[in-house]
């Protein structure tokens, strides 16, 4: 990779642009699928035209009907005016406190004749058949999740002071929303106070009840539902050629106010193009073959429907791989943790992951300044996991290898104090210099670039085969499991290798001739570090006494030769299957109750087992492959899995 290039870009970045930018995002309640995030959506594409760069909102279906998929889209909503007001006190209120009113909550108008308030608690045990009709339930200290049974006995709304921290943050507001029962989006409101209201509240709450008397709840919501839409802003940066393109994606949505989370992965996208824009157009960077597109999206649902256009080959381009920006310039002194860069699926194979950590070693080493109160742009790198937009384009169905960079852990998450005096620019800009140089490397790829890589894919390889070998010596895996793991390893990163082919044009001179023989020395190198392992008999001095439970393989019974294939895209929405089919509620239930809790890593679990499901391969290469990759799982819970996804018509015999 072109050290002068980075140079450029790093030159070109302006830190202090990429914070106007940031505090201009915070300005705006981007809640999605309302008015509030469209007022956002059409700021975010005056910034990019104001620079030259093409821009344009995407618009989506968003009036709550199901998909073809495993979930639904939401149904548009908006808010004018929303407050409550208990025993005399106004504790929330809507537009002077955003995260006060929960977002998806219906209309009510309590003014004339108040509610009593109820108390849950979280030593309060389920009481079906309790009648709280007329009742304001007060989750003090617990999500407003934890007392749906509460909504089922009559409750008109929630109020809650819940926070993962209450000593760090007593005095703040929770990001709280009305996800957990999208079937009925406009049945119930909530209101959010702080921990500090919450306890006095409670106490109030206590003293009323030893006197025998309630506090009386009066509270209006001016809140509606209405067929709408989802918007996606995007952006583009053509290429030489039409076909192909890299993505920069973040997510624009989250409360007014909120700036790590997300508005510092969009001003760094934003930021990153801009300067690709001027060094382009100065023609101090050349044009790349491949052109670059930035998609600033709704969380989950607006990178579920980009990526049902792509699967249906309707989207604007074709995209080689992507990055996603979430969370990246908070402000280490604050207690903020390193930049982490989340890796591939084993499920799809591609050297774009180790690019990315190349680029972020690299950008970390360029920002080490102990003149500033950022010590330097401490990062680190960790496996696949899921948790936001990379897990959608990552999804082998997709086909868009997209690593993400995150921060972790994040003192401020989802509360009223994650402002902007908590981003630091010099992070900012460092996070907008990776994705920068991340698009433009893989626009302008070229067999050339392979050997720097190959050098971070062998160590990778090595660390991964010696991850294996301590686990055994460690006990915790079998030493008749490792030549089959080692092996699945080393099948992995050949693949990884061969992925170099497709950022490598035929028609580019010298491009294809150089790319064959750096992906042959590759993988030659990687078959012969293979063998110096011993993978058929294990780390040396192992004793293979103490078996791993899921490591003896093959996992599953051979007489298993089901064949499923997919009718979703992953990660699937659980909130959604009760839009899927009938009884897919109860099936979904009965499979948590007897098999989801008992499987280690379940999640990670589910979602891998998703992305293997391609009309191809067995259930028992998938469970054997899922439980090879991860280290960890449960033939028998994830065989059980399998019954469900099939019950639930999720998954069709192939």
């Amino acid at each position: 990779m072109n050290e002068h290039y980075m140079d450029l870009i790093q030159n070109a970045i302006d830190p202090q642009r990429a914070y106007e930018t940031l505090t201009d995002i915070t300005s705006f309640h981007r809640i999605q699928a309302t008015p509030m995030f469209h007022e956002a959506a059409e700021a975010v594409v005056c910034r990019f035209r104001e620079h030259g760069i093409s821009a344009s909102i995407l618009s989506f279906p968003a009036d709550g009907k199901p998909t073809c998929t495993s979930r639904r889209t939401i149904r548009a909503w908006q808010v004018q005016e929303a407050w409550c007001e208990i025993a005399g006190r106004r504790l929330s209120a809507y537009p002077e406190k955003p995260m006060s009113i929960m977002p998806r909550s219906t209309a009510c108008d309590y003014r004339e004749q108040p509610l009593r308030l109820y108390l849950i608690e979280k030593d309060t045990e389920p009481q079906e058949g309790l009648d709280l009709t007329g009742c304001l339930v007060f989750a003090h200290d617990l999500e407003q999740s934890e007392c749906a049974w509460a909504m089922k006995c009559g409750a008109a709304g929630v109020i809650t002071d819940y926070v993962t921290n209450r000593k760090r943050h007593y005095d703040s507001l929770r990001s709280t929303a009305f996800w957990w029962d999208e079937t009925v989006p406009d049945k119930y409101f909530g209101f959010v106070i702080t921990p500090r209201e919450g306890d006095q509240l409670a106490a109030d709450y206590r003293a009323a009840a030893a006197r025998g008397e309630t506090l009386p709840v009066r509270c209006y919501s001016d809140a509606s539902f209405f067929d709408g839409e989802l918007e996606v802003v995007e952006a583009f940066l053509p290429g030489l050629e039409p076909e192909g393109e890299i993505l920069l994606t973040a997510h624009l949505c989250h409360p007014r106010t909120s700036a790590n989370d997300n508005a510092s992965g969009c001003s760094a996208v934003i930021e990153a193009m801009t300067a690709l824009k001027e060094l382009m157009a100065a023609g101090q960077l050349p044009a790349p073959r491949y052109g670059i597109r930035a998609l600033l999206i709704p969380e989950f649902t607006g990178s579920y429907e980009y990526a049902e256009l792509l699967v249906r080959g309707q989207a604007p381009g074709k995209p080689l791989a992507a990055l996603n920006l979430d969370m990246v310039g908070g402000r280490a002194s604050l207690g903020y943790g390193p930049i982490d860069l989340t890796l591939l699926p084993y499920s799809l194979p591609s050297f774009v992951g180790d690019l990315a950590w190349h680029i972020l070693k690299d950008v970390s080493d360029r920002f080490e300044d102990f003149s500033t109160d950022e010590i330097c742009y401490n990062i680190k790198a960790t496996g696949f996991s899921g948790g936001s937009d990379h897990s959608v384009f990552s999804d082998p169905l997709v086909g868009v290898p997209c690593p993400m960079l995150g921060q972790w852990p994040d003192p401020y998450y989802h509360t009223s104090t994650d402002t902007i005096d908590k981003v630091s620019p010099s992070v900012l800009k460092a996070s907008a210099l990776v994705g920068a140089t991340y698009a433009y490397t893989l626009a302008a790829f070229t067999g050339e670039d392979i050997p720097d890589l190959a050098a971070e894919i062998r160590q990778r390889f090595l660390a991964d085969l010696e991850k294996l070998r301590s686990q055994v010596r460690h006990g915790k895996l079998a030493v008749s499991t490792y030549p089959h793991m080692a092996s699945a390893r080393l099948s992995y990163y050949l693949a990884v290798a061969e992925s170099f082919r497709t950022f490598c044009p035929q028609d580019l001179a010298g491009s294809q001739a150089s790319a064959d023989t750096a992906i042959a020395s590759l993988q030659e190198e990687l078959r012969a570090l293979y063998a110096a392992l011993s993978p058929e008999k294990g780390p040396a001095g192992a004793t293979g006494v103490k078996e791993y439970k899921d490591a003896n393989l093959p996992l599953v019974a051979p007489e298993d030769p089901r064949v499923f294939r997919r009718t979703f895209l992953g990660p699937i929405d659980d909130s959604a299957f009760a839009a899927k089919c009938a009884g897919c509620t109860e099936l979904f239930q009965s499979y948590l109750k007897n098999h989801r809790w008992r499987i280690p890593g379940f999640i990670q679990c589910e979602i891998q087992t998703q992305y293997y499901i391609d009309g191809h391969r067995t259930v028992a290469e998938i469970i054997d492959r899922v439980i090879s990759d991860l280290g960890y799982g449960d033939v028998e819970g994830l065989t059980a899995y399998f019954g469900f996804l099939e019950a639930a018509n999720l998954i069709v015999p192939a």
